[in-house]
């Protein structure tokens, strides 16, 4: 198995059992090295109402933004869908002497599919987008905006930390799904 394929499906899966312990469980955590797309589904015994509004109340609270970012919503297919972002840092050293910092976001498409008793969040066309700055003595010289795919972004850079940073992101949006719904169990007795 791919080293950078590892990490990711394990800090994933990490991160969500952290918070999925008893009744959630995953049935899938993968990650296409070739475009660093993250699909994980999460079996829950709720129905597809209560899984699609705890989405709805969780995204709405911790996504900045959230309306704006929404892009597709259908509670009859159990269907959202919006842009996220999280936060990029960097470092890459050249020839010993200089270092390239990269700071900004990495942008990419969430589609999040419900339905009775599971929910499946999907990730895909990732890009990386910083202000890159040269340090060449001490002495920082910006270098102005870049964008790549992030699996180009990758590739140049070799940070593992990007990769880790963006899986987490995908499974705090897992794990808080699960822990609204059991919340919204808990509220209705």
């Amino acid at each position: 198995m791919n080293m950078k394929k590892y990490f990711a499906i394990l800090f994933l899966c990490l991160f969500v059992a952290t918070f999925c312990q008893a009744q959630a469980k995953v049935e899938k955590a993968e990650c296409d090295t070739t475009n660093y797309n993250l699909t994980m589904v999460l079996s829950y015994p709720q129905s597809k109402d209560v899984l699609y509004r705890s989405a709805k109340e969780w995204l709405a609270s911790h996504i900045p933004g959230f309306q704006q970012k929404l892009q597709y919503d259908d509670k009859e297919y159990g269907t959202i869908k919006f842009r996220n972002s999280t936060y990029l840092s960097s470092k890459k050293n050249y020839r010993q002497k200089t270092t390239i910092d990269m700071t900004g976001t990495i942008d990419y498409m969430v589609t999040i599919n419900i339905k009775d008793g599971r929910f499946r969040i999907k990730t895909e066309d990732a890009m990386a987008n910083w202000q890159e700055s040269f340090i060449f003595n001490g002495t920082r010289q910006y270098n102005g905006r870049k964008s790549l795919e992030l699996k180009n972004f990758f590739m140049w850079s070799k940070d593992e930390n990007a990769i880790l940073v963006y899986s987490t992101d995908v499974g705090k949006i897992a794990a808080g799904i699960w822990l609204t719904a059991k919340e919204l169990e808990n509220d209705d007795f």
